[in-house]
Formats: C-alpha cells, sequence, structure tokens
C-alpha cells in the first residue's frame, strides 16, 4: 500500500513503515490490511475490537472456534496475532 496524503508515515528502513497517531478512516484500514502481508497491528487490533463490537463477540466465542481451552489460552499463544489477522481479513474480504 502507497501511503496516502492524508497518512503521517515514518519510514524506519526500506520498506518499513510506523504509522503516526493520526487516525486513518475505514477505508485506509481496510485497505492496508488486506494488501500487505505483515498489516499495522494497532490497525488490525482496531478492526479487531470493531468486528467484535458488531457481532457482539468475545476473545472466549473465538478462542471456541480455533479449539483452544480457555480465552487465557487463546489471548497468549504464539499464533494469536496472526489468527486474529485472519479473522478480521475474512471478515473485511466479505463486507
Amino acid at each position: 500500500m502507497q501511503p496516502s496524503a492524508s497518512l503521517a508515515v515514518i519510514a524506519d528502513a526500506p520498506g518499513v513503515f510506523k504509522f503516526s497517531k493520526m487516525k486513518l478512516t475505514a477505508s485506509e484500514r481496510r485497505d492496508h490490511i488486506l494488501q500487505m502481508q505483515s498489516p499495522n497491528w494497532e490497525i488490525v487490533k482496531q478492526e479487531y475490537d470493531r468486528l467484535k463490537f458488531d457481532h457482539r463477540l468475545t476473545d472466549a466465542d473465538i478462542a471456541s472456534w480455533f479449539d483452544y481451552a480457555n480465552v487465557n489460552s487463546f489471548r497468549t499463544s504464539k499464533a494469536y496475532r496472526r489468527v486474529v489477522t485472519g479473522v478480521v481479513r475474512v471478515w473485511l474480504k466479505t463486507q
């Protein structure tokens, strides 16, 4: 994703971008998550929280979908960010 004029982006290293605390529009967040191989976690987390709110889900519900023993094992799992990113991507693709 090429940063738009409305994004405040700081280049740390070639190909590595950090987004400032500037608010992104919903379409900018969606594009970032769907187009980047490793999207910014803060943006993914924001969409994940919106998904849970919109559909009245909890981490426990999502943990049960992936056969975690409990919500704590889901949240502390090494795969937590990958699972959350995948769930958010599926949700965004179906909108």
